[in-house]
């Protein structure tokens, strides 16, 4: 691990002055390729082409892999972690290769067919839902986000769930488990893991390869491995080795606030939940067991993320550990009927319509819970401090309570056991 740190600092340090420097507003040439699936947002096309942000006209519409020369003036924008984006704002741009083309490199090509599967899906979801319905199952599934309407969009981020439309680990354990359970049926064993395993790699490409999603899928694959081969899988080694990993092959990952949040979320279910649930399982007669756990996994993800939260967006919501704890249980309810309504819509529109209506029972329910804590007059946890001197303290007190409540675990299981009988 210090070598690995060691490597990484080095890294880190050739990252930052790798890159030449681009005078604000100054015109420049470029020629280079779409690097991000293009979305729309309020009638403007945004995408990323090589290390620029573009806004453009929202037609024509481009795709991911297209080979295209911008002529424009680079704009510098802050990022909510406080690291410049270079930007070109409506530049001229002319397709040289699109993406179908021959010349276009085989990477290229294989992700843009996943990402035009994946377009194909967000149209049947549209197709067959109202809004924003179809944008939820959309963001559940697909981890896509960027379709919500404001008013909703601004609802979940103020109930603390804007999490379940990306991506996350969650996913990708259903999307292995299916896997291998129906693999399993049919193969022999040896081939159902690398088939299990390319399919997390399919999905995770298909739900845009956010740092979330590839963090998740590498721990999820591991885990499979552990499985097959009959090895102890620890979850916080694994967490610890992946994310170092990731930050070494990617210095400036560590800004990334979706990266942040991702591990922090993870560390907080992994090694916070075990110490929180002996404490909530007094109130186990009251709420039951399961539902006890959940509220351990919800409160050990929340106070873990609690810190970044405060320092890049300012507030935090009261009522986010309740609504999560309500809303949870439906996330897989409504993935499910997501990936079945995906299935019909290619193969049977009739079939799809059916099912259609059963997905939009969870969906509504969905919706009017979190619309419902929105509308209550309660304001949020907020901060005006950015110091890194009280976030070093959190976590420095999170780290003792783990240490300290792991060294006695059994005690603490004794006397909820003591409690319940």
């Amino acid at each position: 691990m210090i070598a690995l740190s060691g490597l990484w600092v080095l890294r880190y340090h050739a990252a930052l002055y790798s890159t030449d420097v681009i005078p604000n507003d100054s015109m420049v040439r470029i020629q280079g390729y779409v690097t991000s699936q293009p979305y729309l947002k309020a009638s403007i096309q945004i995408m990323r082409i090589e290390r620029f942000q573009v806004l453009s006209e929202p037609f024509p519409r481009f795709s991911y892999g297209d080979h295209v020369q911008l002529i424009g003036n680079i704009q510098e924008r802050l990022t909510d972690s406080g690291q410049t984006e270079l930007w070109l704002i409506y530049p001229e741009i002319r397709i040289l290769q699109e993406t179908n083309g021959v010349a276009s490199p085989l990477a290229i090509r294989i992700i843009a067919s996943i990402y035009g599967v994946r377009q194909s899906l967000q149209e049947i979801f549209s197709d067959l839902l109202p809004e924003p319905h179809a944008s939820l199952t959309a963001g559940v599934v697909l981890g896509v986000h960027r379709s919500l309407a404001q008013d909703f969009e601004r609802a979940l981020r103020q109930t603390g769930t804007i999490h379940v439309i990306v991506a996350s680990g969650y996913n990708v354990s259903v999307v292995a488990g299916l896997l291998m359970t129906m693999l399993g049926q049919f193969l022999n064993r040896r081939w159902v893991l690398p088939l299990a395993i390319l399919g997390i790699i399919l999905y995770t490409i298909m739900a845009g390869g956010e740092p979330p999603i590839i963090r998740a899928a590498i721990m999820g694959s591991l885990a499979f491995i552990a499985q097959f081969l009959g090895k102890q899988y620890h979850g916080l080694w694994v967490l610890l080795l992946t994310s170092m990993l990731m930050a070494l092959i990617s210095p400036l990952l560590i800004y990334d606030v979706g990266f942040q949040l991702s591990v922090a979320a993870t560390f907080g279910i992994l090694a916070l939940t075990p110490t929180l649930t002996p404490l909530l399982a007094r109130g186990v007669r009251l709420l039951g067991r399961n539902l006890t756990e959940d509220l351990g996994v919800t409160l050990g993800a929340q106070l873990s993320v609690l810190p970044i939260l405060l320092v890049h967006f300012g507030s935090v919501s009261w009522i986010s550990p309740l609504v999560n704890l309500i809303v949870v249980n439906l996330v897989p309810v409504i993935m499910g009927f997501g990936g079945l309504l995906a299935g019909a819509g290619f193969l049977w529109l009739d079939m799809a319509r059916v099912v259609a209506l059963l997905a939009w029972v969870p969906l509504e329910a969905f919706i009017v819970v979190v619309n419902w804590f929105d509308g209550l007059p309660l304001r949020p946890i907020s901060i005006s401090s950015h110091s890194a001197w009280w976030v070093a303290a959190y976590y420095a007190l999170m780290f003792f309570w783990i240490w300290k409540s792991n060294r006695h675990p059994a005690r603490a299981v004794i006397q909820v056991k003591r409690r319940d009988e």
